[in-house]
């Protein structure tokens, strides 16, 4: 691994929203992918010994959970200071955390500065801020949910159902079309199935920023798919249980050592500023909702996940291995996930202590390796790639008349940020640039347009569907999204843009050629790519098509209706 090459007076700035240099943030991404079997390593110890909670089993460390804490994150920070303070150069390092200064400030050699912004109480202040705002957020919402279920009324399962198959997936604002319930994770995995085999399958989600809890209930009750409220069989206390689980998280760790280095003071940190965690209750009502189904006499056949490894699986899983322990569970990676949101790929220590589904299935043959990076003997089967299947109907591709920029938002506001703040950077020195800008459907999107208009941007606002868009971009610029792959297997080149605050989210595959894509870390890699791209001949972009043809073969699974019933259990019997 190379080193920062410091000059005496280079700045190391590691407050939680500075920007990395594109130096020190390559050399982050290194150290990442350097340090992600260790730190998975790390976080299983935690599972041995004395049995644990399962409130414990679902708090974002256990689950290894890189967007609800910062540990990972912290700790590839901390070897970029060990690579920092190596050349015995002298320099200077700004931290904002009192927490991270006492773990920092053992590693440093005499010529190195420590700068601490941010005193003890202004520290541990924020934590208790940050853990109070979701506490709120859920006596609001968690009351709600209960009450709008009681006031709309029960949804019961037919009487004629014996066995039910459940399908756990994502709700969203737009998941209704004239009563009919689409679901964005599981498109089209119904069609092809008998009569029977559909009335047989029922669906609960997780509510994603759905605000009007009443109304969406009506929907529910008024649709014509088969959808479980499953507030309609959780109790009063379910809830407080849920909601109070921080409670039996208070822990002493008195010493905590990560590759040699003392970290108490920063892991306590990572810890307790997400110890009042809302994917921690909701997969303890997951739990709950279990344990209810069980009292209500449903039988289940089998259980389908959308899976991410985190504590809404978990928590459901946990429940089924109590209260259905003969019921198959199957675990759906129906996207392409970064190497650095480690929490995604399960460990050995998970599937031993019984917090995963008994099968996990991915959407393509090349991904079976890299599911099983941290545990081999996971039961890894290949499944349709539901979401991507137009990929593999592809006509003619025809390039755009003039040349054309998509810019594809991720789902969180900062990293949309970052990319619109760079693409301004871009357009105002080569205005030539035909820009299109397609806004996440599961963002906040009037917030997101708000920046978009911000920039000048407006008009550049496409509604088409983002396959539509990259089939007429000749470019697509996005960051953590897996529209970043399908742009690639189209053989549309991709800028993906780091936002240098932490280790870059890259959804693209590792066996994807590098040159179908260019990871940027500031505007002027955007700029040198870009016109690396715009200057390409006529046989580059045929050797790109081929490339991506080959490619879409090994990452896309087709869809079949006996693929479908392996996915969903229903030739189990």
């Amino acid at each position: 691994m190379s080193t920062i090459n410091t000059s005496p007076k280079e700045t190391l700035d590691l407050r939680q929203k500075s920007i990395l240099t594109k130096e020190q943030a390559v050399l982050l991404d290194q150290i990442a992918g350097e340090i992600r079997p260790a730190y998975t390593e790390f976080v299983s110890e935690f599972f041995k010994g004395s049995s644990h909670s399962i409130q414990w089993q679902l708090t974002p460390l256990m689950c290894r959970n890189t967007n609800d804490c910062n540990l990972f994150k912290s700790l590839c920070k901390l070897e970029l200071v060990k690579q920092y303070c190596s050349t015995g150069k002298s320099g200077t390092i700004i931290l904002d955390s009192p927490f991270v200064y006492q773990t920092v400030k053992n590693i440093c050699h005499p010529k190195i500065k420590i700068v601490n912004t941010k005193g003890w109480f202004s520290r541990v202040f924020s934590i208790i801020a940050k853990n109070t705002k979701p506490f709120v957020v859920m006596m609001v919402t968690f009351s709600s949910r209960f009450i709008a279920s009681r006031v709309i009324g029960r949804r019961t399962l037919p009487a004629e159902q014996s066995k039910i198959t459940i399908v756990d997936t994502v709700f969203y604002n737009t998941s209704f079309r004239e009563k009919e319930f689409y679901d964005r994770h599981f498109p089209g995995m119904l069609e092809g199935l008998s009569g029977d085999e559909i009335d047989s399958i029922f669906y609960i989600g997780y509510y994603y920023r759905i605000n009007n809890l009443f109304d969406y209930f009506k929907k529910i009750k008024s649709s014509t798919s088969n959808i479980l409220i499953i507030e309609e069989f959780l109790k009063f206390r379910d809830y407080l249980y849920a909601i109070s689980s921080f409670r039996f998280l208070f822990k002493n760790f008195k010493f905590v050592k990560f590759r040699g280095c003392d970290i108490t003071s920063l892991f306590q940190e990572c810890y307790y500023e997400n110890i009042v965690n809302i994917g921690t209750s909701e997969g303890l009502l997951k739990y709950r909702f279990i344990s209810r189904l069980k009292q209500r006499g449903v039988e289940l056949r089998s259980v389908l996940m959308w899976f991410e490894n985190q504590p809404n699986n978990r928590g459901m899983q946990i429940g089924l291995n109590e209260f259905y322990p003969d019921t198959p569970t199957n675990g759906y990676i129906g996207f392409f996930n970064s190497n650095n949101v480690v929490g995604v790929y399960p460990s050995a220590e998970e599937l031993t202590s019984g917090v995963l589904p008994h099968n996990i299935s991915v959407i393509g043959k090349k991904i079976v390796p890299e599911i099983k990076i941290f545990c081999p003997e996971l039961n890894v089967m290949i499944s349709p790639a539901l979401r991507f299947q137009s990929l593999l109907n592809l006509g003619q591709v025809l390039e755009p008349p003039k040349f054309v920029l998509l810019v594809v938002l991720p789902i969180f506001k900062q990293e949309s940020y970052t990319i619109l703040e760079s693409l301004y950077s871009v357009v105002r020195r080569d205005s030539n640039v035909a820009v299109k800008i397609k806004i996440h459907p599961g963002s906040n999107i009037k917030s997101i347009e708000k920046f978009v208009s911000g920039f000048g941007f407006a008009r550049c606002i496409t509604e088409v569907p983002v396959y539509d868009a990259i089939l007429e971009s000749s470019v697509v610029m996005t960051s953590a999204s897996s529209s970043a792959v399908e742009a690639v297997l189209l053989g549309r080149p991709t800028l993906l843009l780091s936002d240098c605050r932490g280790p870059t989210k890259n959804p693209i595959p590792p066996g994807i050629p590098k040159d179908l894509y260019a990871v940027c870390y500031d505007y002027r890699d955007i700029e040198s790519n870009l016109r690396l791209y715009m200057d390409s001949s006529v046989g580059t972009v045929v050797l790109r098509r081929e490339a991506a043809s080959q490619c879409r073969n090994n990452y896309i699974e087709i869809y079949t209706p006996d693929a479908s019933r392996e996915l969903l259990g229903l030739d189990v019997f």
